[in-house]
């Protein structure tokens, strides 16, 4: 995951000096444009540069906004266990994800055939989710297959 995080940044940080680059290239194109008589046309032509400007240096704040954010990561929790976790064991991890809304929309049934049947905290994720849109029946199912699981 740490890798991951470190390749991200270095391809943050490259498309930052992209957008810088593009930027400075407006502004030479505005330089330009500004030696030209006053016209309509002129005038257009520099708010288009302006505005590609402003949308590429708003592009670049939100990019190093995140790095930062990812550098501050790095540094309070780069040696925990969880970032020496392969980034492959977590996408495979955000599976359960699409168990959980598989199984609230309805599309996968929460039976003895569900893959998250036995798992207590994915009950207890199911009952909360089914408390808060106050579906009662549901919530007596799952707690009844909670107790089940309990005693097996």
């Amino acid at each position: 995951m740490k890798e991951h995080l470190r390749q991200l940044l270095n391809e943050m940080k490259d498309k930052v000096l992209d957008n810088l680059t593009l930027v400075k290239e407006n502004e030479v194109d505005i330089r330009e444009l500004l030696t030209n008589p006053d016209s309509y046309e002129r005038a257009f032509n520099i708010q288009i540069k302006y505005k590609c400007n402003k949308k590429l240096l708003n592009e670049n704040m939100d990019y190093l906004e995140v790095q930062h954010k990812i550098v501050n990561l790095l540094s309070k929790y780069g040696t925990s266990d969880f970032m020496k976790t392969p980034i492959q064991t977590l996408l495979e991890r955000s599976i359960d994800i699409d168990y959980f809304k598989e199984t609230i929309d309805g599309r996968i049934t929460f039976n003895e055939n569900h893959p998250y049947y036995r798992d207590e905290q994915f009950i207890d994720l199911l009952l909360e989710h089914f408390l808060s849109i106050e579906d009662y029946l549901e919530c007596n199912r799952l707690t009844a297959i909670k107790e089940k699981v309990k005693s097996l």
